[in-house]
C-alpha cells in the first residue's frame, strides 16, 4: 500500500507544469525511482493489477484508495486451510494445515516449524509480493534485499494480507540452506463449519515425506544424501546414517506426532 502512495505522488511530480522545466538528469532520476517502486508501471496500472489479485480491494476505484473515508477490510472469520510445499524437493514434501487467520507471521512460523518438523535454529521470513514479513529484532538482517519494504512478522496478521483463496506468499527458513516454502490458501473454512473438533487450531490434517535434516546443504544438498542412502554400503553411507539418525526415513512422517507437538505449540503461544 505505500508504494502505491509513493507512486501516486511521484506521478503528481511528473504530471505539473514545472516538470518540464526539470534539468534532463532529474527527469532520468525521477523514472529510475518510479521504475523502483512500482516495477516500471504507472499508478493506474498497478493499481488496477493488485485489483485483479485482490478481491476485497476489487470493489475501490483508484480515488478510494487516497480518499479518507475508505473503510478498513473486514476481517476474515473462520479458519485457513494452507498448503505448505517445501520447493525443489523431488519427490515433494508437504503439509495440509488448519490455521486461525488471525495469527501473527511469527506464530505462524513457529506452526510451519512444528508440521515440517524443522528444529527452529536459524532466521526466516516470509515473501508476500515482494514485501517481506520478518522479525524485527533480528540482529542481523540477511532475509530482506536492501530497500525493499518490510513488515514486523511479530504483528503482522496473517488474514491481512493472505486474504482470499488462492492466495500465496514464500517461506525461507535458514538464509544459508535457503529452504523455500510455498504456502497456499487452498481454502477458507466459516466458523459455523469449524466449530466441530476437527477442525480445532492450529491442526495438521495431512502430510507428505519427513522433513530434511537440517543444515545437510538444502535442495541439492538433500538430494546427495538421499542418493548416498539409497546406494550400495559405503563409509560414506555409514558415516551419514550416524549424522541423520538410525530411524531417518525420508519417506515416513508421523502425522500424530505432529498434531501433539502442535497442541503443546498451542498452550506455549496461546494459553
Amino acid at each position: 500500500m505505500i508504494n502505491l502512495l509513493i507512486l501516486k505522488f511521484l506521478e503528481d511530480i511528473k504530471n505539473a507544469k514545472e516538470y518540464s522545466h526539470f534539468p534532463k538528469a532529474d527527469q532520468q532520476r525521477l523514472d529510475e525511482i518510479i521504475q523502483f517502486v512500482g516495477t516500471g508501471k504507472d499508478v493506474t496500472s498497478l493499481f488496477q493489477e493488485v485489483q485483479s489479485n485482490n478481491k476485497q480491494l476489487a470493489q475501490l476505484t483508484l480515488d478510494d484508495l487516497f480518499s479518507d473515508e475508505t473503510e478498513d477490510f473486514e476481517p476474515i472469520e473462520g479458519i485457513m486451510q494452507l498448503k505448505i510445499t517445501l520447493n525443489g524437493a523431488k519427490p515433494s514434501i508437504w503439509r495440509r494445515i488448519l490455521v486461525d487467520p488471525n495469527m501473527t507471521f511469527d506464530e505462524l512460523h513457529n506452526v510451519i516449524q512444528v508440521s515440517m518438523g524443522w528444529t527452529n535454529s536459524h532466521l526466516y521470513n516470509f515473501n508476500y509480493k515482494n514485501i517481506y514479513i520478518e522479525p524485527e529484532n533480528d540482529e542481523f538482517d540477511f532475509g530482506s534485499p536492501f530497500g525493499k519494504e518490510t513488515l514486523d512478522a511479530e504483528i503482522t496478521i496473517i488474514g491481512d494480507l493472505l486474504s482470499y483463496e488462492g492466495e500465496s506468499c514464500i517461506y525461507t527458513y535458514d538464509f544459508g540452506d535457503n529452504w523455500e516454502h510455498t504456502i497456499k490458501v487452498e481454502k477458507i473454512i466459516s466458523d459455523e463449519t469449524s466449530e466441530n473438533d476437527e477442525f480445532f487450531v492450529p491442526r495438521c490434517i495431512k502430510a507428505k515425506r519427513a522433513c530434511p535434516p537440517e543444515d545437510c546443504g538444502g535442495i541439492p544438498g538433500l538430494a546427495e544424501l538421499e542418493k548416498v542412502l539409497a546406494g550400495p554400503k559405503t563409509e560414506e553411507q555409514d558415516s551419514l546414517k550416524i549424522w541423520v539418525g538410525e530411524s531417518y526415513d525420508s519417506e515416513k512422517v508421523d502425522l500424530d506426532d505432529i498434531n501433539q507437538n502442535l497442541q503443546k505449540l498451542y498452550k506455549e503461544l496461546f494459553l
